[in-house]
C-alpha cells in the first residue's frame, strides 16, 4: 500500500491557500497517512493530523492580526516584513541577532485554543513539524515527529515552527533558542521522504526561506501544488486575504486532480475543447515553413510563454488554445475565482474588453507611425494596447495578408500576442 504524504509549507498569512487545498482533497477523498509542515504549514498539519477541516476553515475565514501579533503603538508590522525579505541573510550569522521580535502571545493563544494534543498523538495520520534551534554560534535543524516530542510540549514546538524571528518573537524551548523551520527547509518534502513517504503532495506558499530540492529514491514521487496568483503579504492576516488564497487552494487542487482545468484560471473539464478555424489559421502561419521569424518564435518567446502559462507544446492546438485564453484572461483581469464554462469565460473577457474600449485613447493605427519603429512603439504601450495592435494585425493574417509588424511585435510580447489571437478566434472585437 502506497505511504502518502502530505507537507505544508510555511508562509504566515498565506496559509490559508493550504486549507483550501485541504477542502478540495476532502471533496475528492484523498487522505494522507502522514503530514509534515513548517511555520505555518506545521499548525495547518496539526489540524490536518487531529481532523478538524471544520475548525481550521473557520479559524481562517475570521482570522485577524491581533489572533496572532500583541502590537504596541510601537511596533512596525510593515518593518517587521522588511525583515524578513531578507531572512535568508541570517542563515549565516543568525546567532548575532538577538532582537525580540514583535510579540506572539495571541498566537500561543490560538494554539492552544485549537491544537488538540491527546487527538494528534491518537490520531492515524503520523504528524512532523520543523524547527531551528540555535546553540551558541552554531543552528541545530530539528525534523521532529510527535512521538519524539515531550508529552506536553506541542504546542511550544508549533509555535518554534512558527518564530519567524526576527520579525516575530523567537521561542524558548528548555533554555535554547528556537526559530522558524524556514530556516531550515519551509517545504519540507525531504523530509516526509526520509520517513518512509513513497508519494508527497507538497503545498508551496512560494514565501521568503530555504527551500532545497528533494531528492526522492528510485519510486518515490513528489508532486506539488503552488499559486500562480501572489498570496499576499505573508504578516497580513485579513479575513479578506484569507478566504481569497482558500478559494485559490481549492480550485488549484482541483486542477491538480484534473476535475477542471487551467493555469492561472479555472475551465470546466469540457471548456475549450475546440479549436476554431481562425485559431488553426495563426497556428499555422506560427509555424508555417517559410516564416523563419516565427519559427524563432514558435521555439523561443511564444513557447516560454506556453511553459509559464503551464502548456508547453505549441504544437498542440488545443494547448495553444488554453494559452491564449488564460493570455487574454490575465491581460483583461478576468476574476480568479470563478469555475469558467467557455461560453462564461468569453462573456467576462467581452465584458472587461468592452470597459477598455470605452476608455482607451484613441490613436490612429493605434500609435504607429513612419517616424517610429515598432519597438519604440510597444515601449509606450502597457498588454492591452499592444494586445489592440496585434488584434489588427491578425485580422490581416485572416484575410490571406502576412504581416512583418505582426511577426515582429508577436516575437517580442508574446503574451499580447497570444490574447489577441484568442479575442480574434473568439470573435471579441477590441
Amino acid at each position: 500500500m502506497t505511504k502518502k504524504a502530505l507537507v505544508l509549507g510555511g508562509g504566515g498569512a498565506r496559509g490559508a491557500y493550504e486549507v483550501g487545498v485541504w477542502k478540495a482533497l476532502e471533496e475528492i477523498g484523498e487522505s494522507f497517512s502522514m503530514v509534515v509542515g513548517t511555520s505555518v504549514g506545521a499548525l495547518n498539519g496539526a489540524l490536518y493530523a487531529q481532523g478538524d477541516y471544520e475548525k481550521a476553515e473557520a479559524l481562517w475565514k475570521n482570522i485577524d492580526t491581533s489572533q496572532i501579533l500583541q502590537l504596541t503603538e510601537n511596533d512596525d508590522i510593515d518593518q517587521a516584513a522588511n525583515l524578513l525579505n531578507t531572512a535568508v541573510s541570517y542563515l549565516q550569522n543568525i546567532h548575532e541577532h538577538r532582537g525580540m521580535g514583535l510579540d506572539t502571545s495571541p498566537l500561543l493563544e490560538l494554539i492552544r485554543t485549537n491544537i488538540d494534543e491527546n487527538a494528534i498523538r491518537n490520531s492515524s495520520v503520523a504528524f512532523g513539524l520543523t524547527t531551528v534551534m540555535l546553540d551558541g554560534k552554531n543552528t541545530l535543524a530539528k525534523e521532529i515527529f510527535i512521538n519524539k516530542i515531550p508529552r506536553g510540549s506541542l504546542h511550544q514546538y508549533l509555535m518554534a515552527s512558527a518564530a519567524l524571528w526576527p520579525a516575530l518573537a523567537y521561542q524558548t524551548i528548555d533554555g535554547r533558542i528556537h526559530v522558524d523551520g524556514g530556516y531550515h527547509d519551509n517545504v519540507p518534502t525531504s523530509m516526509a521522504l526520509n520517513h518512509g513517504a513513497d508519494l508527497t503532495l507538497s503545498v508551496n506558499l512560494n514565501a521568503v526561506g530555504v527551500d532545497p530540492a528533494p531528492k526522492p529514491k528510485l519510486g518515490q514521487i513528489c508532486q506539488e501544488i503552488s499559486s500562480r496568483h501572489d498570496l499576499g503579504p505573508i504578516l497580513n492576516f485579513t479575513k479578506e486575504q484569507a478566504c481569497r488564497n482558500l478559494r485559490l487552494g481549492y480550485l488549484d487542487t482541483m486542477k491538480h486532480y484534473k476535475r477542471y482545468q487551467g493555469g492561472q484560471f479555472t475551465f470546466e473539464a469540457d471548456a475549450f475543447q475546440h479549436v476554431s478555424p481562425k485559431l488553426k489559421t495563426v497556428i499555422k502561419v506560427i509555424h508555417h515553413k517559410d516564416h523563419n521569424l516565427f519559427k524563432r518564435l514558435s521555439e523561443g518567446t511564444l513557447r516560454k510563454e506556453m511553459e509559464k502559462r503551464c502548456f508547453g507544446n505549441t504544437q498542440d492546438p488545443q494547448k495553444v488554445l488554453l494559452a491564449a485564453a488564460e493570455a487574454a484572461g490575465d491581460i483583461f483581469s478576468v476574476d480568479p475565482l470563478r469555475i469558467y464554462s467557455e461560453n462564461s469565460f468569453c462573456e467576462a473577457i467581452d465584458g472587461n474588453v468592452r470597459e477598455y474600449c470605452l476608455h482607451r485613447k484613441v490613436m490612429d493605427d493605434f500609435g504607429f507611425n513612419r517616424r517610429k519603429t515598432i519597438q519604440k512603439t510597444i515601449e509606450t504601450l502597457d498588454d492591452k494596447g499592444t494586445t489592440a495592435i496585434l488584434y489588427r494585425q491578425i485580422k490581416a493574417i485572416g484575410r490571406g495578408n502576412a504581416s512583418a509588424r505582426l511577426r515582429t511585435l508577436a516575437s517580442l510580447r508574446p503574451g499580447p500576442f497570444l490574447a489577441a489571437a484568442f479575442l480574434w478566434s473568439q470573435g471579441i472585437k477590441i
